[in-house]
């Protein structure tokens, strides 16, 4: 903490990037547990969802890779309260790895655990066979065993057409082939087909649910969080789909989690707002069931074609949760790369919008100090820091960073455009990360990134490789901009900076 030293960091061989801008950056994590962080074993048959859902304000929360979580939120200034992971049935056993992970960083994990086994998903007759109940009662006693709380669903946005245990693909409208086991409300019988109720889609699928959930009852399981996920429209929608026809009864819920995106100007309904995506369905959820509270269990956006256009939809989307909607007690935002440009870090904009955000005390987390150099080489001129001119090589860069050096941040802007027209991913044979001694400080710390490849084109590429001290190894991204490459030093070493 005393004097400054000048800091080297030599990146090894950089190929197919035409523009490289180096992030410092400086972890300082508050003293301050988050309300996460202070939670309790769940030992009684108290209502759980009283005990960690907050009174007001909603958690600050998001689906990611884990390994990209401390990165994630030194980006976006603020730690994750809520963090959602996905378990199949055929894994047979509770990730109780995910769950200390995310209980130790001060979390609340949301585990998606859906009907599947080794070939696909499992329709609801496929559960209610009894064939998976011990498997459901091995995870069912694991997680009590665990004792943590958690947020738990399972076979969520069955409203949608795409997943075995939806109404879709169980029958649909029918009303012939399936009657009702039981119904908190009636036997329905399904003998007369105008009776939407009684389509087979819907009844299936609250049966099944029911199953999954009274086996936990069963085991005695108190630790956890019923959440009854949907998707924000129904698709068909046709009146047996609507959303209310699959729900499973007060007893069975404790919270309600609406999934939604704005696919783009390309995806399907083109450009849409946070209202439009989300306003009618919570509408007519609060008031078919007005005494309970809600989540978005799945949210984000694409970018536009305007430069702001993504920035401002986040802006948008946290100004209403805060004003339009007290009853949603916890927002995640969908932070995994694919086909689809959601993760926050798509634009330097996109950044800075949900930073600003998410800052507002009513997103309940720690805050996360992150000092940076220049975030993006477009929105300031070229510095020692940042360059826009990278042609491959072996590049040295000399930065001088502040007392404690916590990591360093690469962020990729631009990829070169090769003679055939094509441009490939980023690549990063080797990164090294020297003070005034001659140890490397890259090896021992973790590295995360905004993709990596896994493919004939490059197999296993994962971010570790950039720092294994193997030259001949790399860690390459997919094929599109930005990326991003985050080291962390290690926690219990000091990597103070003097003369």
């Amino acid at each position: 903490m005393s004097q400054v030293a000048r800091q080297c960091m030599r990146v090894g061989a950089i190929a197919l990037a035409a523009a490289l801008l180096l992030a410092l950056l400086v972890v300082l994590r508050s003293k301050s547990p988050s309300q996460a962080a202070d939670l309790e074993p769940i030992t009684s048959s108290s209502s759980v969802s009283d005990d960690i859902l907050p009174e007001s304000g909603a958690y600050h929360g998001a689906v990611i890779p884990l390994e990209q979580v401390m990165a994630f939120e030194c980006m976006v200034g603020k730690k994750l309260s809520v963090i959602k992971v996905y378990q199949h049935f055929h894994n047979e056993h509770f990730y109780q790895n995910w769950a200390d992970f995310i209980h130790d960083h001060g979390a609340i994990e949301f585990l998606s655990l859906d009907p599947t086994n080794e070939t696909g998903d499992l329709n609801c007759c496929e559960v209610l066979s009894g064939n998976y109940d011990s498997t459901i009662i091995t995870l069912a006693q694991e997680i009590k065993s665990w004792g943590q709380p958690l947020i738990l669903s399972s076979a969520g946005e069955m409203n949608g057409n795409w997943a075995g245990w939806s109404g879709a693909y169980n029958f649909g409208s029918d009303c012939v082939t399936y009657t009702q086991v039981s119904d908190l409300y009636a036997s329905y019988g399904c003998t007369d087909a105008s009776q939407i109720e009684c389509a087979d889609g819907p009844e299936r699928y609250r049966d099944m649910y029911r199953h999954i959930h009274d086996i936990f009852a069963t085991e005695g399981v108190t630790n956890v969080v019923w959440a009854w996920v949907v998707n924000h429209d129904s698709i068909p929608d046709e009146k047996w789909n609507q959303i209310d026809n699959y729900y499973p009864g007060d007893s069975y819920v404790d919270i309600i989690s609406v999934d939604g995106y704005n696919w783009g100007d390309d995806g399907p309904g083109g450009w849409k707002t946070f209202d439009q995506v989300f306003s009618a369905t919570l509408t007519s959820l609060s008031s078919s069931y007005p005494t309970k509270p809600f989540m978005l269990g799945e949210f984000a956006s694409v970018e536009g074609t305007d430069l702001m256009s993504k920035a401002n939809w986040i802006t948008d989307a946290y100004s209403h949760v805060k004003l339009d909607w007290p009853q949603i007690k916890a927002v995640l935002w969908f932070n995994i790369s694919g086909d689809w440009d959601f993760p926050v870090e798509s634009s330097p904009e996109s950044v800075r919008a949900y930073r600003e955000a998410i800052a507002d005390p009513c997103f309940i987390g720690d805050p996360v100090w992150c000092s940076y150099l220049p975030l993006v080489c477009k929105s300031y001129p070229p510095t020692p820091f940042c360059t826009d001119s990278g042609s491959g090589g072996t590049e040295t860069i000399k930065v001088e960073p502040p007392s404690t050096l916590g990591g360093i941040r690469i962020d990729l802007i631009k990829r070169r455009v090769f003679p055939d027209g094509k441009r490939y991913g980023f690549s990063l044979w080797e990164v090294e990360i020297y003070g005034p001694g001659t140890n490397n400080l890259a090896i021992g710390a973790t590295a995360t990134a905004s993709s990596s490849q896994d493919s004939y084109g490059c197999y296993k590429c994962f971010p570790y490789k950039a720092i294994d001290g193997n030259t001949n190894t790399r860690w390459a991204s997919d094929w599109s901009e930005p990326q991003w490459l985050a080291i962390t030093l290690p926690a219990d070493e000091s990597h103070k900076i003097v003369p």
